[in-house]
């Protein structure tokens, strides 16, 4: 079965429609975006200052705190390792996706994982320290579906309200289609509605224009007719009046 195409109305709706959808979904990806990069700022200068705490406490009370369980007080989600030059590493071995690293921040340092990472230079070694973002991602993720959820609720609210705009922008059209039909309907000759003509309100104005001109040139057709006429009776009447009279024959018998 064929599908009636989309009258103008729904065109208008539809492309009022499409642009508070895009508008509403980049708003929210632009958000979400936002949200993100904000969370690696603030991860990467948390990590940074509890890098720095670190390298201060153990400048303070040495490298034997970090045997002792519990000795470096982290803080949750925290882990710390130091590496000597040539000695081991302190509390246990540095992980491998660490150990290639360089001095300052780090982020994403193992794929797969929300993983941020401080490298500092410290008692003649190196300070490990690395942040597990898990939690502060699963937050993003939460903010995105709130995001992404509002937004199709924007959408859902704006399609009544595109409707009601295209009625408005489309019944000035109708108005004047309905004029034109009073003033020429369809009997008496001109364009049909063609299919889905009762459904397309531009398809009905041109038939309903269509209509119009046709009817205007029967009548200028008419009135053609009718002034070649009248100047056919004035020519006859002026060439009787212009002919000499008969002369009568008055014969006796």
């Amino acid at each position: 079965m064929k599908r009636a195409p989309w009258n103008l109305k729904r065109r208008v709706a539809g492309l009022m429609l499409a642009l508070v959808a895009l508008f509403a979904l980049l708003q929210a990806g632009l958000a979400v975006l936002t949200v993100h990069e904000q969370e690696d700022e603030l991860v990467d200068q948390i990590t940074q200052a509890e890098a720095q705490r670190l390298a201060r406490y153990l400048a303070e009370h040495g490298l034997h705190v970090l045997a002792r369980p519990g000795g470096l007080l982290l803080a949750d989600h925290f882990s710390a390792w130091w590496q000597g030059p040539q000695g081991p590493a302190l509390p246990e071995p540095v992980p491998l996706h660490l150990q290639t690293l360089s001095d300052g921040p780090h982020h994403d340092v193992l794929p797969g994982h929300e993983l941020h990472a401080v490298v500092l230079p410290v008692l003649g070694g190196r300070l490990y320290v690395q942040y597990d973002a898990e939690v502060n991602e699963a937050k993003v993720y939460d903010y995105t579906g709130w995001a992404l959820g509002l937004a199709l609720l924007m959408i859902a609210l704006a399609t009544p309200l595109a409707r009601h705009l295209a009625s408005a922008v489309v019944s000035p059209i109708e108005r004047v289609t309905q004029q034109l039909d009073r003033w020429a309907p369809v009997h008496l000759g001109g364009a049909p509605c063609g299919d889905g003509g009762a459904e397309d309100e531009e398809h009905r104005l041109r038939a309903a224009f269509d209509r119009v001109q046709a009817r205007l040139e029967q009548t200028l057709a008419r009135e053609r007719v009718v002034l070649a006429d009248i100047r056919h009776e004035l020519r006859e009447a002026a060439r009787d009046k212009s002919s000499p009279p008969r002369a009568i024959n008055n014969r006796p018998e």
